[in-house]
C-alpha cells in the first residue's frame, strides 16, 4: 500500500499511475485507512513524506519507500535494489524532488502544489 499526499497534484498524478501496477494499492494519506495505517504517526507527522506500508504492515516512508514500491514495479528487479543499497542518497534525492514538488508541479503541467507541505 503506498499512501501519499492527495493535496499535492504531482503525488496524486504519480499514484494514480501505480495504482493497480503489479498490484500496487494506493490511499491518501487523509484517509481512513491511511489514519490507520499510520496510527503511530502523530498527524502532523504523517505528511512529511510518501509511505509504503507492506502486508505486515512494515512501513518504509521517503526514500525508503520509493525502494520498496521500485521492488514490485516491472523494471524493479535493477532499479529497486540499486535504490535500496544506496539510502542516504536515495532519501537526499526523494528529499530534493519533495522540497521542489511546486515548481515540479508547473512545470509537469499539474496545476499548483498549495499545501506548502513537504511529501
Amino acid at each position: 500500500m503506498v499512501l501519499y499526499d492527495a493535496g499535492c497534484s504531482v503525488c496524486t498524478s504519480l499514484a494514480g499511475r501505480l495504482d493497480g501496477l503489479n498490484g500496487i494499492e494506493v490511499a491518501p494519506i487523509q484517509s481512513a485507512l491511511g489514519a490507520h495505517l499510520l496510527r503511530d504517526l502523530p498527524p502532523a507527522q504523517r505528511l512529511d513524506a510518501v509511505h509504503a506500508v507492506d502486508a505486515l504492515g512494515r512501513r518504509a516512508s521517503g526514500g525508503a519507500a520509493l525502494a520498496a514500491v521500485a521492488r514490485r514495479l516491472p523494471a524493479g528487479t535493477l532499479l529497486g535494489p540499486l535504490l535500496g543499497s544506496f539510502p542516504e542518497v536515495t532519501e537526499r534525492g526523494y528529499r530534493l524532488v519533495a522540497s521542489h514538488r511546486g515548481l515540479l508541479s508547473v512545470l509537469l503541467r499539474h496545476g499548483g502544489d498549495t499545501s506548502g507541505r513537504r511529501c
